[in-house]
This record gives structure tokens, sequence and C-alpha cells, in this order.
């Protein structure tokens, strides 16, 4: 990503390059200054705007933001499979070469889709990756049933239109879930980050689950370690913010959305917790908070969990699908 300011440090144009796939905005001295004469030194197979394909993604400029959608994708890519009536009855049976061959496919194109315009099926893909090597006939099952409900849903998501920049809150919701990985071995954190201004309009920025890296031991150091990357993650992403808008340092609050309790009272506690290997975790979330890098970690209730639906198989995805395809929080 290349950012232009103009002599006064105001902002003027963007451009994203992937390989030789150029995506740029600005205003009209960024378009006469540099879009033209990039025009000029770079042959230019096809030049659109406001409604075209990115990478792999179908992009349109409404009014009130930009709509991006993996429909096409989908359609095309993602193919409704069924499994024998006679083999579906061996459940507990191991997979044939065939069939963990299928189960792959089906991983890899969902979870493009997940990662693209769909975090409700993130979960599913990371369930589906632990059972490459030894994966079960009820697996690929599960599997099946879930293209459809791919098929049956639309796959985009909303970036709505958040000017001015005053009052921009990055708002990065946490969640965690002990020993749903692996036969009860390994358990999964998640982070949704969201630009959200001050009447509740915003726009998704990130969005991703994986198995936490270390064995853990209870729900608290799980989600504790979830927080933290997400944190991390959020500070991160408003280090990039204040460098394309030019603002002063921690300008744009972080505030971090919890649905652990324990996890806010081990924050906010004098004294240390329990588990010795937690303490140097929770110490870097609480001097996020001392330092102002994080300006808040709040709790809310497990079915306002914007994450919670990426961090487990039953979790509904109503109400984060419902964000991010309205753009409003």
């Amino acid at each position: 990503m290349f950012i232009k300011h103009d002599s006064n440090g105001n902002l003027i144009g963007i451009i994203v390059l992937h390989v030789d796939d150029f995506l740029h905005a600005g205003n009209k001295d960024f378009r006469s200054k540099v879009s033209r004469k990039l025009e000029n030194i770079f042959t230019m197979g096809k030049t659109e705007q406001k409604v075209f394909k990115y990478v792999g993604f179908d992009i349109e400029q409404e009014e009130e933001g930009i709509r991006v959608n993996m429909n096409n994708y989908a359609e095309e890519k993602i193919d409704i499979f069924d499994v024998d009536p006679t083999r579906a009855l061996q459940q507990e049976e191991s997979l044939t070469e065939e069939e963990k061959s299928q189960l792959r496919k089906t991983a890899g194109r969902i979870g493009w889709l997940g990662r693209g315009a769909r975090p409700d099926l993130v979960f599913a893909q990371i369930e589906m990756s632990t059972k490459f090597l030894n994966g079960k006939v009820k697996d690929l099952i599960r599997a099946s049933i879930l293209t459809r409900k791919v098929k049956s849903s639309e796959a985009n998501f909303f970036i709505r239109r958040l000017v001015p920049v005053d009052g921009w809150t990055i708002e990065v919701s946490t969640d965690a879930s002990l020993s749903n990985l692996n036969e009860g071995v390994d358990s999964v954190e998640a982070r949704v980050i969201l630009i959200r201004n001050e009447i509740g309009d915003c726009a998704p920025i990130l969005w991703c689950a994986n198995k936490i890296k270390r064995i853990v031991d209870s729900t608290l150091e799980a989600e504790c370690l979830s927080l933290l990357s997400g944190l991390k993650e959020a500070i991160y992403l408003r280090e990039v913010i204040e460098e394309i808008f030019n603002l002063r340092e921690k300008e744009v609050p972080v505030k971090a959305i919890v649905d652990n309790k324990s996890t806010v009272d081990a924050i906010h506690s004098t004294a240390p917790v329990e588990d010795k290997k937690l303490r140097r975790d929770v110490a870097r979330i609480k001097q996020m908070l001392n330092t102002k890098d994080v300006h808040s970690v709040s709790w809310c209730p497990g079915k306002e969990q914007l994450a919670d639906c990426l961090t487990k198989r039953t979790a509904s995805s109503f109400n984060l699908m419902k964000v991010f395809r309205s753009g409003r929080r």
C-alpha cells in the first residue's frame, strides 16, 4: 500500500498493489499527479471504476460505501457433494484417500471464502483442517452439509463511508473456546476488528481464527491469550491508520470487547492470577491499558460477542453477519 499526502499533510490518495493489479482512490489532484503518470508509464490492460473485479472480489462503489462480495466465487468454486447413504451409516469409519482429498478441497475453498467475505465459515474450515489425517465419515458428512449452507446465503460485506476521521474507534472483539479441536487437546482463538464512528456506522477491517499455539488449561488462559493477540493486531492497525491520515499517536482509541468476566476481572485486579505462566500475558494487557495503547477492555454477553461463531460450531452468526452486511453496529 502506498499513500500520498499534500504539502499540508492531508491524504489525497492511496494505491494498493497486488502483483500487477492496481487499486487506487484519491482526489482530482492525486488523479492528475499520480494516476495518469502511472497510466503513461505502464501498459494498462483494462481500467474500471465504480463496479469491477479485483483479485477475485467483486467490488461495487455505492453512495454510502463499498460493497465487496464473493458470490461468483461461491457459485463457481464451492461444489455441493453427497455422501453415499450406505457410506453415511459408517460414521466412525476412517476416510479413504479419495474422501480425504474431497475434504481438503472443500476446506481450502471454504477457507478462502471465509477469509474473504464469510467470517461465519472460518471455524468450520479450521475444524476441517484438523481432520485431514485421521478424519471420519462423519466429518465428510459435515463438510457436505456445509457446502449447502454456503450456497444458501450471500457472500458479501459492506464497508460504510465513515468520514470524517474524527470520532473513529477501533473495536476488537475477541473470543476463545477451550479444548474443542483435536479430540479435546487444542483450543481456538478468534478476533473481529471494526472501525466504528460515533453514530454506530462501521467497517470490517480484519477477522480471523486460529488454533492457540500452546496447550491451555483453562478458559481464562484461552480468553486472555485471544485478547492479547487481538489487541496487538488492533494496535498495529491503529498505527497504519495514523500513518495514512497523518494523525497524532494514539489519537484513535482501541476498545476491546470480551464475553468472559473472569478475563476482565483478572486484567483490572491488583492481585496476580494464580496461573504463573499466564501472569506475563495478563501483565502485558495491563501495561497496554496503563500506557493508553488500549483505551478499554469491557465485557458483553456471549450472544452479543461478534467473534463467538468464529470459535465454535454451535454459535449463532446472525449478529456478526448483520453487522458485516449493513455496516452498522
